[in-house]
């Protein structure tokens, strides 16, 4: 018999996920009790169990050999919703237990005795339970009052576990932030800095010095350079650097910087450990891509607006939709809006009110691309005039792009948006701005006739299947992804976010159990240790040796 799911169990769940217990390693203070309670009852076995939505999970398991049940073979979830111990003295005459496959097959439970782990705000939880493959006539309330006060002790490791979580979660997260705070600070400074260089009177070299000089320790560059311009140079000094290599064009990144004096011009970037940049780096190569802009603009004798200047206004946004009409082209008007701004962490103080809304509107050109502006419709809006009807087939890419440069400037920028009617001139609709729905039926990786379904945390071999844990299915979808190669010990150790815990050694004991419930499918599919390095999946029948895409 199934026992029906308690009327709070959504915030039995969330409850039990606060203590951030399930699929955890053994720790001693609970094995201490399960060996106990074992030794004062006489039983074989004794088990500290929780209940989580599909299945039952054992965090402490005396005298048995497995670590999990299915949530409808459980003896507990009936336990955890009675507030006294719940006794079966023969699971074979009571008809809620009878037709169990704990009971008809391994382990071939009897008796039963368990009391309920609730929370000091009222929920079960699980149970700290003792089974016999024997039946027992008798279950005193000394015996019952036993068991109760070995599961409150549970009740009392587990809070006190809670607390020393918290208390190690919020001296990471202060020491985290302290150094966030450093690195924000030193990074608006950055920007800042790269921001003011546009606006002085240098040439292409020394402008390409002085980048170069301003970024090299933040970003760990190697060489700046503009390509095709003899002299536009910084190379970082010392023989052994990438940026000496035989390679002369070698780069990490090309930004476009248009095509001045018509002919196409590109900053390449080169680091000096290879790796790819950041999005907060990446923002800030785009500021000092237009800061070389901004010299070109001025080499070829333009005239330069001030290097973030306030948008010019509505009125100057209709002359330049009128101009470009009365010539006979097409144009579209975009607007974007920002709810306000916020200053971030170690940002430096603002003393112009309008420059987190000028930073914003630089961005969105650089974003846009080929767009006139911005101007300033008033109030926390900026707009641009794109030709024809030219529209970003993305504006969600386009808004997270700009507000990734605003970031790196120290501003937060809230609730920004392109709204109904900010597209105007030419009839043409503001593109929606949407998350693509996840297929809800998306095939499911299968390895020959073993199919793995990452959702419900399944493997299956026709009829037969075997429920993993949350962490196996991690584990299991990072090899089952790329066979016959090896899967780095790093990445798995970073997929298991478990805080308080050893990394390595729960990827050891996950892999391990991994393999046992993988044994019991099929021998053709097997986790191997790669020493020093890491795991791979063997596939040891040749026909599977691809991934397929298939069903269960």
């Amino acid at each position: 018999m199934i026992e029906p799911l308690p009327s709070d169990e959504v915030a039995r769940l969330q409850v039990l996920g606060r203590y951030a217990i399930l699929d955890t390693l053994p720790e001693e203070a609970f094995d201490r009790l399960t060996r106990l309670a074992a030794r004062l009852f006489g039983t074989p076995t004794a088990l500290v169990t929780f209940v989580d939505q599909e299945s039952q999970w054992f965090k402490s398991c005396f005298g048995l050999d497995f670590q999990e049940t299915p949530r409808n073979q459980s003896f507990c979830a009936h336990t955890m919703q009675r507030p006294q111990v719940m006794v079966v003295p023969d699971a074979t005459r009571d008809a809620r237990f009878r037709e169990n496959p704990l009971v008809t097959e391994h382990p071939g439970i009897r008796f039963y005795a368990g009391a309920p782990l609730i929370t000091r705000d009222g929920f079960g939880l699980g149970s700290l339970c003792i089974i016999s493959p024997e039946p027992r006539a008798s279950f005193s309330e000394e015996d019952a009052a036993l068991l109760t006060d070995l599961a409150a002790l549970v009740m009392d490791e587990l809070e006190w576990r809670l607390d020393r979580l918290r208390l190690s979660t919020e001296l990471r997260a202060n020491a985290q932030m302290l150094a966030e705070l450093k690195r924000l600070s030193g990074r608006a400074q950055l920007f800042e800095a790269v921001t003011a260089l546009a606006a002085c009177p240098l040439d292409l070299t020394d402008h390409m010095q002085a980048l170069g000089a301003l970024l090299e320790r933040d970003l760990g560059l190697a060489a700046l350079r503009v390509d095709g311009e003899r002299g536009a140079a910084w190379v970082r000094d010392g023989p052994r650097h990438r940026a000496n290599s035989a390679d002369p064009e070698a780069a990490d990144v090309r930004l476009s910087l248009g095509t001045p004096g018509g002919a196409a011009r590109h900053l390449s970037v080169l680091r000096a450990i290879p790796g790819t940049f950041t999005p907060q780096e990446h923002a800030l190569l785009e500021a000092a891509a237009q800061s070389v802009q901004v010299v070109f603009a001025r080499r070829q004798g333009h005239e330069l607006p001030a290097r973030l200047p306030a948008p010019a206004g509505r009125a100057a946004l209709d002359g330049a939709v009128r101009s470009s009409r009365t010539a006979g082209a097409g144009v579209s008007v975009m607007e974007f809006e920002v709810q306000g701004f916020t200053a971030r962490p170690g940002a430096p103080a603002v003393t112009d009110p309008d420059g987190p809304l000028r930073v914003l509107g630089e961005a969105l050109r650089i974003s846009l691309g080929r767009a006139a502006g911005p101007y300033w419709p008033g109030g926390l809006r900026v707009a641009f005039v794109l030709p024809g009807d030219t529209v970003p087939e993305d504006l969600g890419a386009v808004m997270t792009r700009a507000a990734a440069v605003v970031r790196s400037a120290g501003f937060e920028p809230q609730g920004l948006r392109a709204g109904p009617g900010h597209i105007q001139g030419s009839g043409v609709a503001p593109a929606a701005v949407t998350r693509a729905d996840t297929d809800r039926d998306t095939p499911r990786p299968a390895v020959g006739d073993v199919a793995f379904d990452p959702e419900r945390r399944r493997v299956s071999r026709g009829a037969v299947s075997v429920q993993l844990t949350r962490p196996e299915a991690l584990l299991l979808g990072l090899l089952i992804a790329q066979p016959e190669r090896t899967v780095p010990r790093t990445d798995l150790m970073a997929a298991l976010e478990s805080p308080g815990a050893n990394p390595e050694a729960l990827v050891n004991v996950h892999i391990s159990h991994l393999r046992q419930k993988l044994a019991r499918l099929t021998r053709g599919m097997v986790v191997h240790t790669v020493p020093r390095h890491g795991y791979v999946l063997r596939l040891n029948n040749p026909a599977p040796a691809s991934l397929a895409v298939g069903n269960d």
